[in-house]
């Protein structure tokens, strides 16, 4: 799998995003707030939409770097949780929320990613256990 963050995984359909504040799962992490909706598919599907709110980071250039940083740490690691799905035959939607007032390392994001695509994983293997 190619380590790229093309346009089959970003989510712009305005009814699909609807869907994932509907579904109310939240997994908080800091500096993110990832609301999740996850779904049974025949083919598995990862798609995401990132968020960095102007009331924190009043000038686009810098709701913009917080934006790419965010999708830079997710296309290098999100092949641990394409290959989850692809194990489980689901399709998982993200709306990911930067939440800290200052601008962390790409690092820090970094971690903090993989630490909730753990957390994703722990969740959703719960509920398809019960």
């Amino acid at each position: 799998m190619q380590q790229t963050f093309s346009k089959e995984f970003k989510l712009v359909s305005k009814r699909e995003i609807e869907l994932i504040f509907a579904q109310k799962k939240t997994i908080n992490n800091h500096p993110f707030t990832f609301h999740i909706r996850h779904f049974e598919t025949k083919h598995s599907e990862l798609k995401f939409v990132t968020a960095a709110p102007k009331r924190l980071f009043k000038k686009a250039h810098d709701r913009n770097r917080i934006k790419r940083l965010m999708r830079e740490a997710i296309r290098k690691n999100k092949l641990s949780l394409t290959q989850f799905l692809e194990l489980k035959h689901l399709g998982l939607h993200i709306f990911a929320i930067y939440r800290s007032e200052k601008e962390l390392s790409l690092e820090t994001i970094e971690k903090s990613i993989t630490h909730i695509f753990k957390k994703i994983e722990n969740e959703i293997s719960k509920e398809t256990t019960i």
